[in-house]
């Protein structure tokens, strides 16, 4: 399972969902986001917020608990843990016959997400699923990272010379067993936010649109958007998914658009980003480095989208 892409979109949303709509003036203003709203006295406006826009607001900030000091802390280590160790250990365990041991790496960050679980817990609103979800991701990382790092010092420090694998086999039936309990709890945790942040981000865009039209805060967000959908369909939640090149082409078609209608506008207005009151971003390098990433992530999953469409018939397996 790759999250690296996966992250990145996440850790975009989750900034640009905290400047929920164009009155949210509390918030600092990230370069991270090429879409922010201006805070607190960049345009002489007063707190234009409505009722839903604070009640989205809280929410955005409340699931980023997840977001960032979980699922993006957590989830890939685990799974690039799972994957090395796979690499060399057989199903059953290790024999002590292997040609090559390559052990496991180490781990670290769960009871930063641990805290994160307890601080999202207190905020507003109240979501008892979404809150009994990451009690459950913590738990099971928790337990991941502890028999993970066990296993690392064991094959590390090359025990198993000593021991003729007695440990390593005993350690394996526990690796699988938390492996098998993480991604039951990380499969989980993605859905329950999905459920979330999707909403969250289209609300966000018919609030952009209403208020200023499809100027560059909605082209931008709009990129997200459908980015989100790209990775999502390119790498699926469940390890043993497989992907659809047709219903992958599609979303990257998509996408592709997207980027092209905010490189297109950009092109028209690009003087009013120096103007914050016009282009209600933070600045023209912002901009700039936006589409920069944006090409970047274009590129790569074009050319995911050419060995999904070229790969072997034998390849095409879940």
């Amino acid at each position: 399972m790759n999250r690296s892409l996966l992250k990145l979109l996440l850790v975009l949303s989750a900034l640009a969902l905290a400047t929920t709509a164009t009155g949210c003036k509390k918030f600092k203003k990230t370069p991270a986001d090429a879409g922010a709203a201006p805070t607190a006295g960049d345009d002489g406006e007063g707190d234009t917020e409505t009722d839903d826009d604070k009640n989205d607001e809280k929410l955005s900030m409340k699931v980023g608990e997840y977001i960032r000091n979980c699922m993006n802390t957590m989830s890939s280590p685990i799974y690039h843990s799972r994957r090395m160790y796979a690499s060399w250990a057989p199903k059953s365990g290790p024999t002590g016959r292997e040609r090559v041991i390559l052990g496991i790496p180490k781990v670290s960050g769960s009871s930063r997400c641990q805290t994160a679980v307890t601080k999202a817990k207190s905020m507003p609103p109240d979501d008892k699923s979404l809150e009994e979800v990451g009690q459950r991701y913590a738990k099971a990382v928790v337990a991941a990272e502890a028999v993970i790092n066990e296993a690392n010092t064991y094959y590390d420090q090359k025990n198993y010379k000593d021991d003729k694998f007695a440990k390593g086999k005993e350690i394996h039936t526990r690796l699988v067993a938390a492996f098998d309990e993480f991604m039951k709890a990380d499969k989980e945790i993605h859905t329950s936010v999905g459920a979330i942040t999707k909403p969250l981000a289209q609300r966000q865009l018919a609030r952009i649109e209403k208020e200023e039209g499809k100027k560059f805060r909605w082209h931008r967000r709009n990129v997200l958007n459908i980015a989100r959908e790209l990775v999502e369909t390119g790498d699926p939640a469940d390890e043993n998914d497989e992907v659809a090149y047709t219903d992958y082409d599609t979303e990257f078609k998509s996408f592709e658009a997207a980027l092209t209608g905010l490189r297109d506008y950009g092109s028209l207005k690009r003087a009013d980003l120096s103007n914050t009151k016009k282009a209600r971003i933070v600045a023209s390098r912002a901009y700039d480095n936006f589409i920069r990433s944006a090409d970047d992530f274009l590129k790569e999953w074009r050319e995911y989208g050419r060995r999904l469409r070229d790969a072997r018939a034998s390849a095409k397996t879940k």
